[in-house]
């Protein structure tokens, strides 16, 4: 399990999931298995308390 404040998530719904992983590349079965019976379904970034996009937005926003 990767360090709690840093992570890829999905959300169902936009309500977090159990499902978690350090690389997003771990996910994407899960996610697209998920995908085929819900239409809301994103991989989102975790960081810092809040959700990104991407580990590069997350860094823009520290630094800005």
């Amino acid at each position: 399990m990767p360090p709690r404040y840093v992570y890829w998530t999905i959300l169902i719904d936009g309500t977090a999931t159990a499902f978690r992983a350090k690389e997003r590349d771990e996910l994407l079965p899960t996610f697209n298995q998920l995908k085929r019976k819900n239409d809301d379904v994103t991989l989102r970034y975790f960081a810092k308390g809040k959700l990104w996009d991407s580990p590069e937005q997350a860094d823009w926003a520290r630094r800005n």
